[in-house]
């Protein structure tokens, strides 16, 4: 079978997808000794998570989540004013350092780690000098240095974290490479171009649920800013996107109830063909509550959200079965 796993970003809500991850690794596959993945497509934390499945150290990852000192291998510095104004007086391009991940990727990710007989891995970047968003494989880069700053562009979020300057490519250097998810932040587009049997998204957010209130008033220019970019905006692009999935996906299924003869077409597409539209099987996993900031490395937090990625995942997996076709499997 040919399964596409979609990791969308989430921050240290990423937790949540470590969480589901680790129950398909100790139950699903056991069960289902065939069960793996073709295709993994991946921004943000999910470029994290997704590369170190890729290479087969999962274990390392589990380490790096469960660690005490999580945030310092993040991150340095702290949303308060007086850092902050230093750093607008220094005209420095971001308010946090994510130095530290920077170092963890070097001392981690090798391109000849990476099992490409196995999987077809896409980071998904955003140039901010064209605006693209771009699904980058390892075969694109030459060197690991090159691949490691393409995964830290992939969880930069803009203003958080400064851009990275320059990826060079096989095919030329992107400039100013920002996370993708501020263009697709459940990166479905370029897996469902290529026909998988069946498609696995674990979200850090369901669409179903509210944005939970913010209860303190907007104190100032830098709440302000917090609540917009990462709060509102980001979640927003993730939120129509699995939206449109989810309602394209299910319509196509009443149509096929209703006239399982009858063919739809895409005619809106580069190449003005008619391409036959179809459903695909579909598995969802997704938190049933709001895992909190993005920002929040506390251990607590962070435990919380794994224990939540294991539930959801063993949630939609009781019914689970990878003979059936066409079927759309979701915890809610």
């Amino acid at each position: 079978m040919k399964r596409a796993l979609v990791l969308s970003g989430g921050g240290a809500n990423g937790a949540f997808q470590y969480g589901a991850l680790k129950y398909i690794e100790e139950k699903v596959k056991p069960r289902f000794p065939n069960f793996d993945y073709k295709i993994i497509s991946c921004v943000s934390v999910g470029s994290l998570n997704g590369v170190m499945l890729s290479m087969g150290k999962f274990d390392v990852l589990g380490e790096l989540w469960q660690s005490p000192q999580l945030q310092s291998h993040i991150f340095d510095g702290t949303l308060s004013w007086f850092p902050i104004l230093r750093k607008l007086l220094s005209l420095d391009k971001a308010f946090l350092d994510n130095g530290p991940l920077f170092n963890l990727l070097k001392q981690n990710v090798r391109l000849a780690d990476i099992k490409n007989d196995q999987y077809d891995l896409r980071i998904g970047v955003v140039s901010l000098r064209d605006g693209k968003f771009r699904a980058l494989r390892p075969i694109d880069f030459v060197e690991d240095l090159a691949f490691q700053k393409a995964i830290l562009a992939s969880t930069s979020i803009p203003v958080l974290w400064k851009p990275v300057g320059k990826i060079e490519t096989r095919y030329g250097i992107l400039e100013d490479v920002v996370d993708g998810s501020i263009r697709d932040t459940s990166p479905l587009g370029n897996v469902i171009a290529d026909n998988p049997d069946e498609v696995i998204i674990i979200n850090c957010r369901s669409p179903y649920l509210p944005l939970p209130e913010d209860k303190a008033p907007s104190r100032n220019l830098l709440s302000i800013a917090k609540r917009a970019l990462v709060d509102i905006a980001i979640d927003e692009i993730f939120l129509t996107d699995l939206r449109e999935f989810l309602t394209i996906n299910d319509l196509l299924r009443q149509v096929e109830d209703a006239a399982p003869d009858l063919l739809l077409y895409n005619y809106q597409n580069p190449k003005k063909e008619p391409i036959p539209l179809r459903r695909f099987r579909t598995v969802l996993i997704e938190p049933q509550e709001d895992l909190g900031s993005i920002l929040d490395f506390t251990p607590e937090r962070i435990q919380y959200c794994i224990e939540q990625g294991y539930a959801a995942a063993e949630n939609v997996f009781e019914s689970y079965q990878d003979d059936k076709v066409n079927r759309f499997y979701c915890g809610r």
